[in-house]
Order: C-alpha cells, then structure tokens, then sequence
C-alpha cells in the first residue's frame, strides 16, 4: 500500500492523523448498486460518477501531503514523503512551496498511476488530471523517469532497479515497470478506478482496456490480469482505506475496489462487461464480544459466536504489530500464518472451533492489533463478511524490573547481599555498588564492586545474590544500579551494613607489592584490642623506621609503608601487640 514502511516512520503514519477516524466510510454509499443486478457495471459507474468534485492538481500539494502523505519526524516542524513505487523517503520542513514538479528540491512529484500519455482527450484541465485516486508520490528523477509510459508488470528480467521498484521485461518479453511489492495493490486500484469514472464519460474518451490495449498502446499492453493478481496479493490495508475516506471529503466520490476488492470479481475490466461469479452465502453477523487479554508472553483473543441467520463457517483472523489491518475479498483465500514475531499473523479458525485463539511466545511490553472477519465457504466460493469487522488491541504485559527485595547479612568477614525480582523486562543486570566515604556535601560516594547478569524478560520471580569481602570495621553502604538493555538504569534505596571484622589470632601477611618502590602494603590482624608497633629493620638488624605505634581495636588493618627515605636492598618489618610479635623479609628495589 503507498505507505512509510521504513523503520519508524511506518508506526507513525498510523498513529498521527487526527482525522482518521473523523471521515470514516460511509456504508450508505453503495445502496444503490448491487452485484445481483446486471447493470451492476453500469450502475457503479453512476455512482462514483456522482456527486464528484473536481480538485486541482496543486491542491494535493497544499493538502493530501501535509493533511495525509506525509509523515511528522519528532524533529520539530519536519515532515517525511515516501514515494509510492520505490519506499524512497526524504524529510522536508513545510511547507512545500512551488514549482509543482519539485518539491521545494526535493526531487519528488505527484504522478497519474493511468499514465497521461495514454489518454484519448489530453488535458490539464479535466478532472482526470488531477483526481487524487490515480495520482501518487513518486521520486522525479530515477523512478518516474524508469517507470515512463510503460504498462505495469512483473519483471521476469530485470534491467534497472531502484530500492525496491524495477524495470525490465515481463515473462513475455514486453517492457513493463514493477512498483515494489506492498504498494502493487495500490496502483492496480488506482488504474482500474480510472477505467469505471471515465470510460466515455461525456466529453472524457475512451479509457477501457480494451481500447487502450487495442488501439492505444498495441505493441506494450496494460495486462489486465497482472492488476488482478496484484489485487490479490495486496488487498487494501489500512493506510489505503484511510486514504479513501480522506479523498472521499475532498472529491465526494470512492475508489469502490477499495470498499469492496470482490466488485472486480463482477466486471470484466477489458470491455466493462457483467461476469457473475458464484460464491456462498454471505454471513449474516460478524462476531460479538471480540476482545483481547495479555498474560505475561501470551494474549488470548476471545469472541462470541453467532447464533442464528446464515451462520459463517469460520473466521479470518488478523493480527498486526502495527495499527493495520486488510479487506479480504470473496473468491481469495489467505493460508495461515501464526508467526506473529514477524509482525503479521492471519489464521482461519473453523465456527466449530473454541471460540478462542492464544498468541504465545511474544515479546513483553509490545502491543498488538486484532481483526475478525466472518466468512462462509471454502476456496473460491468463500464468502467474506467485510462490513462490521470486529477490531481490538492489547498490550503484552509490560512490567518493568520490580524489585521486591534487597538484604545484607555479615557473615564473618563477607557481606552477602541477596535481592528478588517479582518480573523484569529487558533487564541487562545489576551493577552492585559499595560507599562508605561522603563528600564535601555530606553525601556517599558509591563505587561499582561487581555485576550480576539480569534475567532479561521474566514474569516470575528471580533471586540473585553477591558476596564482598572487608577488612577493615566501618559503615557500609551497599546498592544496586538496575541496567535496561537500551543503557537507561535506575537506583534502589541503599542498605546500611555495621562491620567488625571476625579474627580468630593474630598474623602478619606479606607485604605486597614485594619487592617494591617506593611504597608497599602490610595488612594484619588482631584477634582482640591491644597496642601495635609497626617497625622497619634493615639487614643489620638496626630500625630505621616506625610504620605505626598505636592503640588498635580487634580487625584486620592495612597500612602503608612509604619507603622514599631508604636505600635499596633487604629490609624486616616486625609487628609486636600484646604478647604477640612476627617478622617477615621484604626486598626494595629502586
């Protein structure tokens, strides 16, 4: 469908417009045909015919762009235009101003999916030069000039390619353009539209297929089936049925294969003919009581069957990540599709069947679409309820990273620090910090001691646990910083911890570094309050420093011994506390 399906200018088209549900379909619109009567053809032309108001071509510039086709990019006033054939998208700031052909530079124009060059009355003055159902955006340069004047095709060799459009030769050797794959459907309907409003249409010509290919354009025909079958492929969505409706407050008339795709089941579009298909008969209810519920990685779509009129015989159901939905046509079957992770799910579901389909496996805190249609019938009698679609949508459980629980215990010499999760969405980790020196303004200063994996995606709960090893007695604090998988993280409230460290004797460890220059470390341990004396010898046993010579309650201690003072070579530190006393060799080297 002429849409932004690029990144996340597609989500935005859907979410925007205001008017969007201000002009919906008006479903008296076509009370007066119907596909039982033979003048049908005729009939659908009368309506679309009339009433119909003319706009100019300048208009769809100053209006359909900036009130439908373009897209807001967030960036102040910046809008975005993607072309119809390619997916080809630039951002603009409005408004866009003449010429008509150049969008303010932007390469881009509107152009007539019926292309002008195969009209039998040239103008710029009829309506036809400008009505909105026909013309789209098209990049000017490459794209518009690729397409030219030739018929609309499936590439079976391909000569040029631009994005996702190409150009080349069909499986008959003829010269042919092919739009990219969504939009197909689009330009078929639009090209079709022009055939029923101006086929001798007072002073308008000829615009049949079957004058075109035969008289107008012989040796590179317009196929017909091609269009047909592009229809098929790509049956009106959303964006399109939406388009419609605004065109519609604009010209007063309706591209009715929009409405209704199974009117092209009813026309012979070469010579404007009656075909009368056969299909089954048509439900009488659409269900009731549609609705979606989400439980953790699942959502459950429920509805109410109908009882009585002509029961259908199954459902299609339509599931999108995006606000979308289609019009199936009667005659076409659509497989099923259950994958919703591809943003797209669609599963015929028997009338016999639980009134009931489950979604499983799908990403937390994302939000989905659902549509049921009624139908009867199988195959290419299958019958589509289209009117009174049901239509519903629901968010997976989008919790975030609950923590529930966060406690330090003392055991010994470690902090354990254990901590519960209720749920988590896309949570990377904890970073664990530890503080127990202010600042200048009273307040902790936190540095990260490790980091514990987060469980990512979870709905039950999760433990975790990290153990920090102290020497020395003081108040500690300890916290967690909560890191998402897109880098934003928060905070929890901090827990206080008391320590004294546990010795069991006395002991003098290593010095480290050993050897050293100039500085080292002398960590030791007192099983209990008494004076400690910290001394430096050198090699003929005469001290040459006192480290420290202080009254120590019971803990582990480190100090630091600043040697810049003395001369390379092998030096002794011995510790003397109460009764206890211990040497060790330690080596510097300058």
């Amino acid at each position: 469908m002429f849409k932004q399906v690029t990144g996340y200018l597609y989500l935005l088209v859907f979410s925007f417009f205001f008017f969007l549900s201000v002009f919906p379909q008006d479903t008296s619109y076509y009370k007066t045909v119907s596909v039982d009567s033979p003048t049908f053809p005729a009939d659908l032309e009368v309506r679309i015919r009339s009433p119909f108001t003319s706009r100019t071509y300048s208009d769809y510039r100053d209006i359909l762009i900036p009130n439908y086709e373009s897209t807001p990019t967030g960036v102040g006033t910046q809008r975005s235009v993607s072309c119809a054939y390619s997916g080809y998208t630039v951002v603009y700031t409005p408004p866009l101003v003449k010429p008509f052909f150049d969008f303010n530079g932007l390469d881009f124009s509107r152009e007539h999916t019926y292309c002008q060059s195969w009209w039998d009355v040239a103008s710029t003055t009829n309506p036809y030069y400008s009505d909105y159902h026909h013309l789209f955006l098209t990049q000017q340069s490459k794209v518009n000039g690729m397409r030219g004047n030739y018929p609309l095709g499936d590439c079976a060799t391909v000569t040029t390619a631009f994005l996702e459009c190409k150009f080349g030769k069909n499986a008959l050797g003829q010269t042919v353009f092919e739009p990219r794959p969504g939009d197909k459907g689009d330009a078929a309907r639009g090209m079709m539209y022009m055939v029923v409003m101006y086929d001798h249409n007072g002073a308008y010509g000829n615009w049949s297929f079957k004058w075109l290919n035969e008289t107008k354009i012989p040796s590179t025909p317009q196929d017909i089936q091609t269009l047909l079958n592009w229809s098929k492929q790509d049956p009106p969505d959303k964006w399109e049925v939406e388009r419609n409706n605004y065109i519609s407050t604009l010209q007063q008339n309706r591209n009715p294969f929009v409405d209704h795709p199974e009117y092209l089941k009813y026309i012979n579009l070469y010579d404007m003919s009656m075909l009368n298909p056969v299909f089954s008969p048509e439900p009488t209810y659409q269900v009731s009581n549609f609705s979606a519920a989400a439980n953790g990685y699942s959502i459950t779509v429920n509805w109410t069957n109908p009882t009585n009129g002509q029961l259908p015989s199954g459902y299609l159901l339509q599931a999108y990540n995006v606000d979308n939905y289609f019009i199936p046509c009667d005659g076409d079957v659509y497989p099923d599709s259950t994958d919703l992770s591809t943003g797209k799910a669609l599963i015929n579901i028997p009338y016999s069947a639980a009134q009931s389909y489950t979604f499983n496996n799908l990403p937390l805190g994302s939000h989905y679409y659902f549509t049921i249609y009624s139908y009867n019938g199988t195959d290419t009698l299958i019958n589509y309820k289209i009117d009174g679609k049901q239509r519903t949508d629901v968010s997976t459980d989008a919790t975030p990273v609950e923590l529930v629980s966060f406690n330090a215990a003392i055991d010994q010499n470690n902090i354990n620090l254990n901590w519960k999760t209720a749920t988590e969405l896309n949570n990377s980790g904890f970073s664990v910090e530890r503080g127990s020196v202010k600042n200048s303004d009273g307040e902790l200063i936190f540095n990260k001691i490790g980091f514990v994996k987060g469980a990512g995606n979870s709905v039950s709960p999760v433990s975790y646990s990290y153990s920090d090893k102290l020497n020395n007695p003081g108040v500690y604090y300890y916290r967690l910083k909560q890191i998402d998988n897109n880098g934003s993280f928060k905070y929890n409230t901090p827990v206080e911890v008391n320590f004294k460290p546990v010795v069991k004797g006395y002991y003098l460890e290593q010095n480290f570094p050993n050897p050293f220059n100039p500085s080292t470390t002398i960590t030791y341990s007192l099983p209990e309050a008494s004076n400690v004396k910290l001394s430096v010898f050198n090699a003929l046993g005469q001290q040459v420093k006192i480290v420290e010579n202080v009254y120590k309650n019971s803990g582990s201690y480190k100090v630091t011994l600043n040697a810049d003072d003395l001369n390379s070579g092998i030096y002794f530190y011995k510790i003397e506390a109460g009764k206890f006393s211990q040497i060790r060799k330690m080596i510097l080297v300058k």
